[in-house]
Parts: C-alpha cells; structure tokens; sequence
C-alpha cells in the first residue's frame, strides 16, 4: 500500500524568537544603564542623576537603557496585597514623567521588559503578536520615536574594546551577591549586568574574563510594600544605575564609600 501523499511541499513556517536588541556600546561614549523603576515608586533623586550623567559623560547620540521593570504593575499582581497599591493609571504616569524627563537629554531610549511589566502582559494571554505587544507598550508610555520596545527581557551591548556586555533581567533571586551573574556569564560567555534582584555589586568571573555585576534598582524601596512589609534573608536592596563608558562598567549608588558623586557630577 503506498503512503498517503503529502499535500503541502513544504512545513509551515513558524516564527523563530531571535529579534532581541543589539547595541553599539561605543557610539557616543557609552551608554547609561537604569532599571527597575517601579513606576510610581521610584527614588526620583536617582532619577534626576542618571540624566546629570547622561549629560556630562556622553557624547550624541545619548543613549539609556531601562533594563526592565519600569511598571510595578500591582493592580496585576498574582499576590494578594496587604495594603490598596496605587492604580495602574498612576503608575502610568508616573513612568510617562520619568521617560520625558529622560528625553529632554538623551537622544535614544531603548526599554526591555522585566517580570513586573509581563504581569500586565499576560492579561492578554497570547492574543496579540509580539508587533502588537510593542504597540500597546507604546501606547501606554510614549509614541515618541526616540524610545524603542523590545519584548525580551534582555539584549546586548557591543564594545570593541572590552566585547560583549549581556544585560538580562531574569524572574529569580539569588542569596548572595553576583551568584546569579556568574552563572549567566557562564551560559552566555559575556559581561554580564543583571538588574531584577536590587543589588549592588562587581566582581570578576572565576576565569577572570568576564565583568558581573549586580545592578541596583531606581526605586525607593521603602515605598515597596512587598519589600517593607517582610523579613527575608536576601541582601539588601540598594538605589542607583550603571554606565559603561568608554567599554568599561561604573557603578552609581547611594553608598558614599562606592560613589563619591562630587568626582561625577
């Protein structure tokens, strides 16, 4: 008995996820580095200092990333709150007033997604493609050319004199400092930033290659109910950014004895 003949001559085509961002990290002299914002509860301090660094260090075209969590997304939130958290709405705004504000200073702002901002996301449980995703993030926030989407929560930054930085903003937490990082160095065979955890930290990698660092967040987190209302053992949360300049990485904290700003700004 001869098979059943095929009727299509080839399989369908299935998208491939391959699209996440990569950056030139020496045009302009570098690049600034911010994450978890936690719009509305964000340290608007720190805020005001990654734009004074932008401007000072940075040649045009000035460029930001927002390594994720720019929302804190609490209306969505699989937990059971404690305490009413502010509407979506403000956070909204609130997020729209930092981006604008950046604007006034940087010429390109690419923004990826951290686990805060999937929650709103999948709300809409795979009905829309990854183009359609984008443009309703860009609907929330701003439609302003200068700002581009991605919906990976991470990408890579390109320097050729210190290669390649991977800069991800994974949904887990590590107990020590640069645990994380160094695993994904590992994995990924780069310098790795990782936002997410709220730390501040460098380090080198065991083979000595490699850059990590543990990224601190731009948000107060003594407006983070989840944070203030719980005893937990991870290290404590730290306030501030990052930049890579000239290929090489610096941390901005709120630690007197990491950063002495009268030598920054």
């Amino acid at each position: 008995m001869k098979p059943p003949k095929a009727q299509f001559d080839n399989p369908p085509q299935v998208a491939a996820f391959n699209g996440a961002l990569e950056l030139n990290g020496d045009e302009g002299g570098g690049i600034i580095i911010a994450g978890d914002l936690h719009a509305p509860a964000t340290d608007w301090d720190m805020a005001a200092r990654v734009a004074g660094i932008g401007r000072k260090y940075l040649r045009k075209p000035r460029r930001l990333i927002l390594a994720g969590d720019l929302l804190n997304a609490d209306a969505y939130s699989p937990f059971t709150a404690l305490l009413p958290p502010p509407s979506f709405e403000v956070e909204r705004q609130a997020a729209q007033y930092a981006i604008g504000q950046w604007l006034e200073v940087f010429d390109e702002i690419d923004i990826i997604p951290g686990n805060h901002d999937f929650r709103f996301f999948k709300l809409f449980e795979g009905a829309f493609s990854e183009g359609g995703l984008i443009d309703i993030f860009r609907a929330l926030l701003t439609g302003d050319k200068r700002v581009r989407y991605s919906l990976y929560p991470y990408l890579t930054v390109n320097c050729a004199r210190t290669g390649k930085w991977r800069i991800c903003h994974p949904a887990e937490y590590g107990q020590i400092l640069l645990s994380k990082a160094r695993k994904l160095a590992t994995r990924y065979q780069s310098h790795l930033i990782l936002p997410h955890q709220h730390y501040a930290a460098m380090g080198i990698h065991e083979n000595g290659n490699y850059a990590v660092v543990d990224l601190p967040a731009l948000a107060d987190y003594e407006k983070l109910a989840y944070v203030q209302l719980s005893s937990k053992s991870n290290p404590s949360m730290q306030c501030g950014f990052g930049a890579i300049l000239n290929g090489a990485f610096h941390l901005f904290t709120k630690n007197e004895a990491l950063t002495d700003w009268s030598r920054w700004l």
